[in-house]
């Protein structure tokens, strides 16, 4: 289930761009008046915004949590800045187990310039253990420092382009785009996740017309603008830029008033329940298949990768048959070129390789000074696989925190393998997918598992089931943050059409 919990962050995410709601009187925020330094523009956009603003939160109808966010002006050493403050709660449960995690996100922007982004703070409470991650600007560029309970690190990255001017910026391109004014066709934008190996993350938008509908019993024009984070496509649905109806997306998100939002159901849904793939078919009484053919239907908006393992063949324009097996060992080999072997062995926010607690790791896997690649890799994946508790949840967003609270799903372990195996020196990244779970009749759900690079090809292992190589069940859907793979969640139909 991990790459959807990536993917609900993004979606999520990207209505921090938005200004939310009807016109509320800046004195009305009870907070600071704006100082006669500010922007005029600013505080012209900023009397727009509401005070609070609630969402429910939904996959499949079921609803897993709800959404607030808070603005207002107030004072911050020694000036009047811009903070808006989001706050996100979510409960789901998975083959038994049921997981609550709350978020709050905090960002202040400066009121002059172009409304740079000073600090920004994200707290994350899961199972009482708390993540707190702070940025700042320091000496022209951003410094992150991350805490969870004995585990501190501390990482530099560039100044973002997010900022309240690029607000201003969208909602002119909003408002031309509605009245049939010259307007570019695509307006990006910038935000900041700190869930992510490259914080900055482009947001696309593209404006695609009106229809009236009863909402409240009133005939209201709604305006539909279509965004792609990642490759993760969305629907707004607005009265205007400064009013969210409704977010269509791997997770829905409608406006509610804060009574209805804060309403969560009495029966935990089961995200294995509702958002597992169900296939036609089955393995029969194979348990580890070394090969399983699918046949896919209504593709044509994804393109499946093909790797060593994966054999994609085109059927139709909608149909396609997918081959799985063990890696073609004859296949040709190409060493990474000096830039990618940099990129896959660079620590981030989310692979603070020089962590004291990663360090350690590796000093006590104590392998050869001459073991290879695939020696070290193959003892990371085996450490991961034993030290770590198997919990749905735990909603860790850097290794070091995985470390710290020593469990978790798919996407901590494969977050932990990519750390460990850089430290060591390794190339690695991160891969998502689908595999069977443990429902029947046979359901597909979501996976994370990794590569490394052994100095000729990409091996793919699986930390979390403690394979390497992964067994003949793993589809490929991404690599790395690219969440196209939304459009197979939605529309595309499996069957099994072999097995051995």
């Amino acid at each position: 289930m991990s790459s959807a919990r990536r993917g609900l962050g993004f979606v999520v995410g990207f209505t921090a761009l938005l200004p939310l709601a009807a016109q509320i009187p800046l004195d009305a925020q009870g907070a600071s008046t704006p100082p006669e330094s500010a922007d005029p523009d600013f505080v012209a956009w900023i009397k727009l915004r509401p005070a609070s603003e609630w969402y429910g939160m939904y996959v499949e109808g079921h609803k897993i949590g709800w959404r607030a966010v808070h603005t207002r002006l107030t004072p911050w050493r020694g000036e009047t800045v811009y903070e808006v403050v989001t706050e996100k709660r979510m409960r789901t449960a998975a083959e038994g187990q049921t997981e609550e995690t709350a978020w709050t996100d905090s960002r202040r922007y400066a009121l002059h310039g172009d409304g740079p982004l000073l600090q920004m703070e994200v707290t994350q409470v899961h199972d009482g253990v708390e993540t707190t991650r702070t940025v700042e600007r320091e000496d022209g560029a951003y410094v992150i420092r991350s805490q969870t309970a004995d585990s501190r690190t501390q990482r530099r990255i560039q100044l973002t382009r997010e900022c309240l001017r690029q607000e201003l910026e969208i909602t002119e391109w909003f408002d031309r785009s509605v009245a049939g004014e010259p307007a570019p066709e695509v307006w990006k934008a910038y935000i900041v996740d700190l869930e992510e190996e490259e914080p900055e993350i482009e947001v696309q938008a593209r404006y695609m017309g009106s229809d009236h509908r009863q909402i409240a019993g009133v005939q209201t024009l709604i305006h539909r603008v279509r965004t792609e984070m990642r490759g993760a496509p969305a629907e707004l649905e607005l009265v205007n830029w400064h009013r969210l109806v409704r977010l269509r997306g791997l997770v829905e998100i409608r406006r509610e008033p804060e009574s209805l939002a804060r309403q969560l159901d009495a029966d935990v849904p089961d995200v294995f329940a509702i958002a597992g793939i169900r296939v036609e078919g089955g393995f029969g009484e194979v348990t580890h298949p070394s090969r399983v053919v699918f046949d896919v239907f209504n593709t044509s908006a994804f393109t499946f990768p093909e790797t060593s393992r994966q054999r994609v063949e085109r059927i139709d324009a909608g149909h396609r048959r997918i081959t799985l097996g063990p890696q073609d060992g004859a296949a040709a080999t190409t060493p990474l070129g000096v830039a990618d072997r940099a990129r896959y062995l660079r620590g981030s926010v989310r692979y603070p390789i020089e962590a004291d607690a990663l360090c350690a790791v590796i000093t006590e896997l104590d392998w050869p000074s001459d073991a290879d690649a695939s020696t070290r890799a193959t003892a990371v994946c085996d450490y991961v696989h034993d030290e770590l508790r198997k919990a749905y949840g735990h909603n860790a967003t850097d290794a070091a925190a995985v470390l710290a609270r020593g469990g978790g799903d798919c996407t901590e372990h494969t977050l932990l393998f990519v750390a460990l195996a850089r430290a060591a020196g390794v190339p690695a990244r991160e891969v998502s997918g689908l595999v069977p779970c443990s429902r029947k009749p046979l359901t597909l759900m979501y996976h994370a598992w990794a590569e490394y690079h052994d100095g000729g090809r990409w091996v793919e292992v699986d930390p979390t089931w403690g394979q390497a190589p992964p067994d003949a069940t793993h589809l490929r859907l991404a690599t790395e943050g690219d969440l196209a793979w939304y459009a197979v969640a939605n529309e595309a139909a499996f069957k099994v059409v072999d097995v051995k």
